[in-house]
């Protein structure tokens, strides 16, 4: 990038700090949460990003919104702003809807909904207001993944501010329903062959580690089911005239933490290196205190190594749950949730992860690691679409927690980072 162009960037950045945290406020006071998760979706937070795009002058808008009769909005919101590369001189200004027409380009691609804030007790504060602790901006969304949506359009904003065009098209874009599934975020831009093209590099700001600099390139198989106990419901004062579910639900649940057991591989490449098999979510069965519940449902999500097939999983969960229910006289049913397989990982030529590498080695001057991980992002369909993504940013991994953060510094890199990657010279 050159150490002129490098310190430039940094010291337009150092100057809005102020500017980084008010957007950081902006969107933190609009809840995003999926319809799945109790919300009305991202429509608002998007309708606020896209203001701003088009006030700061940020390149041509795109939109590829998926219908969702499940939010007042009647859609989910998938935006994009694309900055033409010097290499793309001479084409016209307005946005081709066909992949093949548009230009490479280089991608930082954040997601716009965040999780419900969970136990209100927990937290010291409202969740939606931003509130500052030092270097810590802290709020529901401030890391998960606000901080990849300011850090990439102040990246952006850098470039246009500072009269430095990129030599390839550069873009930022964000998408919707990344927490429950990506059917009407990343999923649905793919189907429909919006914002990206063949010879793309994807960088995906959604997780990292603050003890040090890594560059994720693979991410474990999701299976995720809903466990259904039934049994006879009764007074409690009278349990031998019922089948009690909710004892049997708390016998499958231990029961299940044989899943380690039966899939025991480990993987350095992994954060953490085994499988994970983790009851979740359990949902209200009844009301009073003095009545033995008929049914008792619960979740159940796994993160599993590449190398054990999801069906095999499946029907280890379903043998464990048959042996439970003939013990416990119930009947259970194991329902699929969501499955989503694993992609090989990226490999270390992919132009995206040596994009990437060469900017944390100029601008942290360290050698960050290849790691893989449980979370799930946008960029593991991104890979199955034939986009080699990798995930990048630095986080303490707050994320889903009470009292969420992020770090200025932090927030700050991240975004001379994705300069760095936008204006190299690639091919």
């Amino acid at each position: 990038m050159g150490l002129q162009r490098l310190g430039a960037v940094q010291r337009f950045l150092q100057a809005r700090r102020g500017e980084m945290i008010e957007l950081m406020r902006l969107l933190t006071a609009v809840p995003a949460i999926g319809p799945r998760n109790g919300g009305e979706g991202e429509w608002e937070k998007a309708r606020l990003l896209v203001d701003y795009l088009r006030q700061a002058g940020l390149g041509d808008i795109e939109t590829a919104h998926a219908p969702d009769a499940s939010v007042p909005a009647g859609q989910r919101p998938n935006v994009a702003a694309r900055l033409s590369g010097r290499a793309a001189a001479g084409r016209s200004g307005a946005v081709s809807s066909s992949s093949a027409a548009r230009p490479p380009a280089t991608w930082v691609v954040s997601h716009l909904d965040v999780v419900p804030p969970g136990d209100l007790s927990l937290w010291e504060a409202d969740p939606y207001e931003l509130r500052t602790d030092g270097d810590r901006l802290i709020g529901r969304g401030a890391e998960d993944n606000h901080q990849g949506i300011v850090a990439s359009v102040f990246a952006l904003r850098a470039l246009g501010a500072l009269g430095l065009p990129p030599r390839r098209t550069v873009g930022i874009a964000f998408v919707a329903d990344e927490e429950t599934g990506n059917q009407f975020g990343i999923s649905h831009v793919l189907g429909r062959g919006a914002f990206f093209s063949p010879g793309d590099l994807v960088i995906a700001p959604d997780t990292g580690c603050g003890a040090g600099f890594s560059i994720e390139v693979a991410e474990k198989a999701i299976l995720q089911v809903r466990c259904t106990v039934r049994g006879a419901q009764c007074h409690s004062s009278l349990p031998h005239l019922g089948s009690n579910s909710h004892r049997a639900a708390a016998r499958l649940v231990l029961a299940l933490d044989d899943l380690y057991a039966r899939f025991p591989a480990s993987d350095p490449l992994f954060e953490p290196p085994r499988s994970t098999f983790e009851p979740t979510r359990h949902d209200a069965n009844i009301g009073n205190i003095n009545m033995i519940p008929g049914t008792d449902v619960f979740y159940l999500d796994c993160r599993v190594l590449p190398v054990y097939d999801l069906d095999a999983v499946l029907a280890a969960m379903r043998e464990i749950a048959a042996a439970v229910a003939a013990r416990a006289a119930v009947e259970i049913d194991i329902n699929l949730v969501q499955a989503r397989p694993s992609v090989p990982a990226v490999d270390e030529q992919a132009p995206a992860y040596q994009a990437v590498r060469q900017a944390v080695r100029e601008v942290a001057a360290r050698e960050p690691r290849r790691i893989g991980m449980g979370v799930g992002t946008v960029a593991t369909y991104l890979r199955q679409a034939g986009y080699p993504a990798v995930v990048y940013c630095q986080s303490d991994n707050s994320g889903h927690q009470p009292n969420e953060y992020c770090r200025l510094e932090y927030l700050e890199r991240d975004a001379l980072i994705f300069a760095h990657a936008f204006l190299q010279d690639q091919e």
